[in-house]
C-alpha cells in the first residue's frame, strides 16, 4: 500500500470530499501528484482531511497553500507511522461490528 497510487476521484473518494475539491488542494500545492502527475500516493488522503478540517475551522485554504509553498507550514508529519494504524476500509462501524457479532 505503500506505493498506491490513486487519481483524483480515488483520493476524492477515500478522503470523503469532493473532486473538485481534491483540484483545488492540487491547484494550491497542498498536495502534490506523484512524480510525473501520474495520480496521489493514498497516504495524501490524510493531508485532504487535515486541510478539509482546517478549513472548516477558518484557515483559508489559500493561505495554506501559500505558508506550504513558502515552507512555513507543512504537512510532512502525517507520513509518520503512528498515523497508519489503520488500512483504508470502504466499510462502516456497524458493518464491521455486525461481521464480528458484536452490538453497535
Amino acid at each position: 500500500m505503500v506505493n498506491e497510487s490513486l487519481t483524483e476521484k480515488e483520493l476524492a473518494e477515500r478522503a470523503g470530499v469532493t473532486p473538485d475539491f481534491v483540484h483545488r488542494l492540487g491547484d494550491l500545492g497542498i498536495i502534490v501528484s506523484a512524480e510525473g502527475g501520474e495520480g496521489y500516493p493514498a497516504s495524501d488522503a490524510r493531508r485532504v482531511r487535515v486541510a478539509q478540517a482546517c478549513e472548516r475551522a477558518g484557515l483559508p485554504l489559500d493561505g495554506m497553500g501559500k505558508a506550504i509553498g513558502e515552507g512555513r507550514l507543512s504537512f510532512a508529519f502525517l507520513e509518520a507511522s503512528q498515523y497508519e494504524w489503520a488500512g483504508y476500509s470502504g466499510k462502516t462501524y456497524r458493518q464491521v461490528f455486525d461481521e464480528l457479532g458484536r452490538p453497535s
